[in-house]
């Protein structure tokens, strides 16, 4: 029964249970590869990371911990954090484990934390159920992964997210959507195609326009298509679209931004035109493939000299993105650094 278990973040009066509950684990041979006791003064350094630690206590008695540690020492895997929790011989069975997660679940994603990861034995059955049910999934198994007593044993991967951007605007920027990417390899060569234009502004319909899908040197995953300015003549910034002009594209499923290098009528080579984005998406409309993309507010005009004009910064302002969503504001700008750098380095350059 969990009724009379109750969780807190722990503090480091909490370091000799915790070190108790741990050293039983570590004897019991259940639940880590650790064969070293723990000390309590080890226990109290951890009180001085930045990592997540919670206690279950019945009738004032820390029964239960849950705590998180760094994932892997590189910058980029700063958002996951690896967890462990343990519980007191007497309260195994009885709900304090899946207490102790559920706590250490919400402090993780309060403290900014992308995802929880960790390994289980596979015989631990008992442990798996449980994270299963707090929405944990299992990623595949690590056939003899360490040596314990002796013995190789298997771990189970399990991992949960803990962040919803996909209810936040625009979700995230970097993120392919995993429902329409086995549907790239159908874009080949000489596949005629409809690419769909997504306006940030409410209410504006999205438009549609024919192009071909080319033969590229680009490396996977960008590919390349061919359509035609049919539209007024403008001029962006010194870039100037020509009713007529060819326009080659590059959209790929797994960068947010697109490229076009705008062709006039005679055929020059007027210029590069980019465009933010999240990644594209591609789906069915009948026999017919659409690769649909929804415009930002951020883009890049770069004409052949080198030249750039980074536009729409005023309307970042605007959107209310600042105050609702920051995260999503820095993810725009540091997509278009990466982009500007492309351009820069000539990643974009046309072979016709």
């Amino acid at each position: 029964m969990t009724q009379d278990l109750s969780a807190r973040r722990a503090t480091i009066d909490d370091a000799a249970r915790i070190a108790e509950i741990y050293n039983q684990g570590i004897r019991d041979r259940v639940a880590t590869f650790e064969t070293e006791p723990r000390t309590v003064d080890a226990i109290r350094g951890w009180f001085d990371l930045p990592y997540p630690i919670v206690v279950v206590e019945a009738d004032g008695e820390v029964v239960a911990w849950a705590g998180t540690s760094s994932y892997r020492p590189r910058a980029c895997y700063a958002g996951n954090a690896e967890f462990s929790v343990y519980v007191d011989r007497a309260w195994r069975g009885r709900g304090a484990g899946r207490v102790a997660m559920s706590a250490l679940i919400e402090e993780a994603r309060a403290a900014g934390y992308e995802k929880l990861v960790s390994r289980v034995f596979v015989e631990n059955t008992a442990s798996l159920r449980m994270l299963g049910k707090l929405g944990f999934r299992d990623v595949g198994v690590y056939k003899r992964h360490a040596m314990l007593d002796g013995v190789w044993r298997d771990v189970v991967i399990v991992e949960r997210l803990l962040q919803d951007h996909d209810s936040e605007p625009e979700g995230a920027l970097w993120q392919p959507d995993p429902a329409t990417l086995d549907l790239w390899p159908e874009l080949r060569a000489g596949l005629d195609i409809q690419i769909e234009k997504h306006f940030p502004e409410p209410g504006r319909e999205p438009i549609r326009y024919d192009a071909t899908v080319l033969q590229t040197s680009m490396p996977e995953p960008w590919v390349e298509c061919r359509g035609i300015w049919t539209f007024d003549t403008v001029d962006v910034s010194g870039l100037v679209f020509e009713r007529g002009g060819e326009l080659r594209e590059f959209f790929s499923p797994r960068h947010p931004f697109n490229v076009f290098a705008v062709y006039g009528a005679s055929g020059d080579l007027n210029g590069w035109y980019a465009n933010l984005t999240r990644t594209a998406r591609l789906y069915r409309d009948g026999e017919t493939l659409i690769l649909a993309w929804p415009d930002l507010v951020l883009d890049v005009v770069m004409l052949p000299d080198g030249s750039y004009s980074l536009l729409d910064e005023d309307e970042i302002e605007a959107t209310g993105l600042r105050e609702t969503s920051p995260w999503l504001v820095d993810q725009m700008f540091s997509a278009r650094d990466a982009l500007l750098r492309m351009l820069e380095d000539g990643f974009f350059a046309v072979k016709r």
